[in-house]
């Protein structure tokens, strides 16, 4: 019965062990019932004892299979008894390439080096309990009194000499984890997967300068990623996704022309999840193509039922990640969503930010593709990249959207050269839209230097669709 109560807390190998002393236990008890005058229960309950050393007390269950050191079944059975005593301080070490390393130089000097790493560490802070987590990752633990600052900073300067074992000389590098705080982390469980993926990506390091690296990665950071991306994936799956309107106004009157369609998801409780925590992770993990398209999905739908010209709306912009762009399907999806909800393409302006047009040639083709179909391009962020009017003739913009931090600083007395770029770019055919505007005396300063269209919280937050659409809905 407590077996199969606490089954999901012990491994395999221990669940079978428990399985197996019980039935030997059991066979003794049978064998006692059925031959009562023979003394065989002793020998069943010594086979017994001997299960259980072998599941839960044999030494070499804890050491790595190369004899280097504990492993991660050593550090999952401490770890465990330091949550339930709330002592726990580790610290993980990774070494940089280390699978390059094995190819370049090959893996026995590489696995040789390692026990020097090893061996140096427990001789140099015998005060800690250090694990060998193979592929190059250790983890050191010790209890609330141990300095390990100075263990970090005596390492990293033992990393910037070469590693000498038996005649060869290795240079490695090295990048540090560190458990600064454990919210969440409720499992021995928990903390090593998070540890192992923390390490996996400290590890994976394309600088080519020797020894320790300089920066740390915080467990708590890595673990939040991993919450982060089973929470998008759980809306993704659900279609969750929301869409908030932020309105874009006419310049002299103030009137609303169009909106920004921006993502949004929730948590477990219902609370809004910044953009600036699931767009970088929606990004890293490739789930950004299906979060842009629910959210032109989303548009879509609203745009096919509601009378958008009855509340001033000529269009709506979408956020184009570059990362979408470089998939080659991209204007199929985006054809099939638009005749899906019998949507033509006219009533959506595609945002690319400028820092995605500094490699234009590899969204080239799946942008004129778009243009073709009949999308319309807006250049976000202008302000924040490298581009120039020459540039900027090679693209199809038909509007650029000023960076906030751009208009800020004019407003503030700095950029002084903004005029004369809002100028350049009228010049040549393209609308301006100017973002971050709060009070009436930004708003005005950029209507004086030439905005088209104005865009910030002076006129609006960006609103749920239900709430957009009972302001700017008239009659």
């Amino acid at each position: 019965m407590l077996l199969l109560r606490r089954r999901q807390g012990l491994l395999r190998h221990e669940r079978n062990g428990v399985l197996a002393y019980n039935a030997a236990l059991l066979a003794g008890n049978t064998m006692r019932l059925l031959l009562p005058r023979v003394l065989v229960m002793d020998t069943f309950c010594t086979i017994a004892i001997t299960i259980i050393f072998f599941v839960y007390m044999n030494p070499h269950l804890f050491i790595d299979q190369r004899r280097i050191g504990y492993n991660k079944r050593g550090l999952r059975l401490l770890l465990s008894e330091a949550l339930e005593k709330d002592d726990l301080h580790v610290m993980g070490m990774a070494i940089k390439n280390y699978q390059q390393e094995r190819v370049v130089v090959g893996g026995t000097r590489v696995d040789r080096t390692i026990e020097s790493i090893y061996a140096w560490i427990t001789q140099s802070f015998s005060h800690i309990v250090l694990f060998y987590l193979g592929s190059g990752r250790f983890a050191m633990t010790g209890g609330g009194n141990i300095d390990w600052e100075d263990i970090h900073q005596r390492i990293r300067e033992r990393f910037e000499k070469p590693w000498q074992t038996e005649g060869s000389t290795l240079h490695l590098g090295v990048r540090f984890v560190n458990i600064n705080e454990t919210s969440g982390l409720d499992s021995a469980n928990s903390i090593i997967n998070t540890l192992l993926l923390a390490l996996e990506r400290a590890g994976q390091d394309s600088s080519t300068t020797f020894g320790a690296c300089q920066d740390t990665l915080s467990i708590g950071e890595v673990y939040e990623q991993v919450m982060m991306t089973h929470m998008l994936e759980r809306v993704l799956k659900n279609h969750e996704v929301e869409v908030f309107l932020q309105p874009i106004v006419q310049g002299a009157s103030r009137e609303l022309v169009g909106a920004e369609a921006l993502a949004r998801i929730r948590d477990e409780h219902g609370s809004l999840v910044p953009p600036s925590l699931f767009i970088p992770i929606a990004e890293h993990t490739g789930l950004i193509d299906e979060l842009g398209a629910q959210v032109l999905s989303n548009v879509c739908a609203f745009i096919s039922a509601h009378d958008l010209h009855s509340m001033g709306l000529k269009w709506i912009n979408i956020n184009l990640s570059p990362l979408q762009c470089v998939q080659h399907d991209m204007a199929e999806r985006f054809a099939r969503i638009l005749e899906q909800h019998g949507v033509t393409p006219d009533m959506i302006h595609l945002e690319i930010t400028e820092q995605s047009i500094i490699d234009y040639s590899l969204v080239e083709n799946q942008i004129l593709q778009l243009q073709e179909m009949g999308f319309k391009f807006s250049l976000d962020d202008y302000g924040t990249g490298y581009s120039n009017l020459v540039r900027l003739s090679d693209y199809p913009f038909a509007n650029i959207k000023l960076d906030m931090s751009l208009v800020r600083s004019y407003c503030n007395g700095k950029g002084r050269l903004l005029p004369v770029t809002v100028s350049g770019l009228k010049s040549v055919g393209y609308t301006i839209t100017a973002e971050g505007i709060e009070t009436e005396e930004m708003a005005e300063n950029l209507i004086d230097i030439g905005a088209d269209y104005l865009q910030g919280y002076l006129f609006s937050r960006p609103l749920p669709i239900d709430e957009f659409v009972r302001t700017y809905t008239t009659g």
